[in-house]
């Protein structure tokens, strides 16, 4: 008979489904993932588990044995760094989950340390504009969740302001929303507040593009680029997310996984971005890999990037966000207690305008987020 280690690793190849929703927190770990183990692979006695246990890698020992329902071994579980059995597709998510042994997708990807880059850009807060201004605005969403308060609007405007902003910059406008300079993402929240906005917002809520106001916004947006491409956002957004407005408030307060599996779910948002979408609906967990913060931190080509990132179907994306968050952990930026749970995004926030030399009060996002 194969070893315990070849049978998980042949099943968890095999049973894509189940990796994936181990990865998203479909499945409960480690009681079910444990369960259906039991159920697949006719494993061997009490003496053949403990040795196979024995055999597995000594930081991830004790946490098999107890998954496999063997005798208590005296291996001491790691955190991460160490993966038992081979890289298999499908699996190496499912194992990365368990949190005792995940692999890493992007080890020999080289990211400058902390101290470093808060020696190079001078932080060591995070400015009060960024507390008050979208920290307060954070904390007010959170609320709104833990009451289940969100809605489809909520997710909608998030999506739509959030793909706004993608591989788009800054425009001098001078018409009936905007006059000067705007970011896209500012321009898009002042539409959502514009009469052919709440008309998008409205049909939205109920499942249906409104063609008009779609059109509307493609019209005005070519400016910024790429402005049938965010029609198309649109759409699929008043169409498709419209009706999971109902799950948001769930999700938002959920566990990593929870928020991962349901973000990352929607198309055009992949582990770089959900993060800030996460922000506009009051969750701070996450910051925001955008292309300020990998060249603050890696210095990379795009090429470069691509390849750690689209690691393991997006895992290796995932890895780079717990990456960036765990550097800007290791700042440990001054901030307001009461606005510890959102210290990723707005830690994210204050690096990048001290990267870019800017000061963004986001008053845009945060007016039209909280327009009813």
């Amino acid at each position: 008979m194969d070893s315990v280690q070849e049978q998980l690793a042949r099943m968890l190849s095999g049973a894509k489904d189940l990796g994936r929703g181990v990865a998203r927190g479909a499945v409960s770990l480690p009681a079910d993932l444990a369960g259906l183990v039991n159920m697949v692979i006719p494993l061997p006695g009490q003496d053949e588990r403990a040795a196979a246990a024995t055999r597995m890698s000594e930081g991830a020992k004790q946490y098999i044995a107890d998954l496999l329902g063997a005798p208590e071994g005296t291996g001491t579980m790691q955190t991460a760094g160490e993966l038992v059995g081979p890289p298999v597709k499908g699996g190496v998510k499912a194992l990365g989950m368990l949190g005792a042994i995940t692999p890493s997708l992007i080890k020999e990807w080289k990211w400058k340390k902390a101290a470093d880059v808060q020696k190079e850009l001078g932080v060591n807060a995070v400015p009060d504009y960024i507390q008050q201004g979208y920290g307060k605005f954070m904390q007010e969403q959170a609320g709104r969740a833990a009451s289940g308060d969100l809605g489809a609007d909520d997710l909608v405007k998030a999506y739509g302001i959030t793909r706004s902003s993608v591989s788009r910059a800054g425009r001098n406008m001078a018409d009936d929303l905007v006059k000067g300079d705007v970011r896209p993402e500012g321009y898009m929240a002042e539409w959502l507040m514009s009469p052919a906005g709440r008309d998008y917002i409205s049909a939205a809520k109920e499942g249906v593009a409104d063609p008009k106001a779609v059109g509307d916004i493609v019209q005005r947006f070519q400016p910024f680029g790429m402005a049938e491409t965010l029609g198309k956002d649109l759409t699929y957004g008043a169409e498709a997310l419209g009706p999971r407005g109902a799950a948001l408030s769930e999700a938002v307060t959920g566990d990593k996984a929870t928020w991962r599996n349901f973000a990352q779910d929607i198309h055009g948002i992949g582990p770089a971005k959900s993060g800030f979408l996460a922000s506009l609906l009051g969750r701070g967990d996450l910051p925001t890999l955008d292309a300020r913060q990998l060249a603050l931190w890696t210095g990379s080509p795009g090429d470069v990037v691509s390849k750690f990132m689209r690691r393991g179907g997006g895992t290796g994306g995932d890895q780079a966000v717990d990456r960036l968050a765990s550097r800007q952990e290791q700042l440990a930026l001054a901030l307001d207690p009461s606005l510890a749970s959102q210290y990723q995004h707005l830690a994210h926030h204050t690096l990048w305008d001290a990267l870019g030399g800017t000061k963004t009060t986001h008053d845009d996002l945060i007016r039209a987020m909280l327009s009813r």
